[in-house]
């Protein structure tokens, strides 16, 4: 890969891992310290440079990933800030199995069972996992997608409810919604969402 090339991957891959996207501002950046730097284009120094500057150890561990992968020639982990410790993490091959069974199974929309269904895991390229160990994963990215957007929600939004229903079963979701300077002048973040109990008539 042409060494131009390569530090634009690596910069993108520094970014993603260090830095969140700022909702009302598509070229402003949020580093988990709570720094926040400009990045625009294909360019990466900005972000680069707070990284080098505050998080070198960090960053070293994510050269080494890299170099780790350019000799093997796979790429079977990244490395980055944990949400909450704060610190440098491995992304396994058991965890990411573990992410790629909850994309499935929520975009499927299957009961979280179904990973420890013999038929189906015969069909399944991903590893096996027990159900307790995929809601450990779950609730993990859960905390993880929760403090992310607290970062996102300003000091005042909007609650919204939205009710619907699916066959004979009622839902209620809660929306956050805060004004961003997107095309559409908004942004809403799901918040959760559950099923209302089956009513009883007579």
């Amino acid at each position: 890969m042409p060494r131009r090339i390569k530090q634009t991957v690596f910069g993108r891959r520094v970014r993603d891992a260090f830095f969140t996207q700022d909702p009302n501002d598509e070229s402003l950046w949020v580093c988990f310290c709570k720094i926040e730097r400009k990045q625009s284009g294909s360019g990466y120094n900005n972000v680069l440079s707070q990284v080098q500057s505050r998080h070198a150890a960090q960053l070293q561990d994510l050269r080494n990933a890299e170099d780790s992968d350019a000799s093997s020639g796979t790429v079977n982990y990244a490395t980055g800030p944990e949400s909450e410790l704060r610190e440098s993490y491995f992304f396994r091959p058991k965890v990411i199995s573990a992410h790629e069974w909850i994309e499935f199974v929520t975009a499927a929309i299957l009961p979280f069972s179904v990973v420890e269904n013999h038929s189906f895991q015969k069909q399944s390229k991903f590893q096996l996992i027990h159900r307790s160990s995929l809601m450990k994963y779950v609730s993990k990215l859960t905390r993880s997608v929760e403090s992310k957007i607290r970062t996102f929600l300003p000091e005042n939004f909007v609650l919204l409810f939205d009710g619907w229903t699916e066959g004979n079963t009622h839902f209620v979701a809660l929306f956050a919604s805060l004004l961003t300077s997107n095309p559409c002048g908004y942004r809403t973040f799901l918040l959760g969402f559950s099923a209302f109990p089956p009513l009883i008539t007579d």
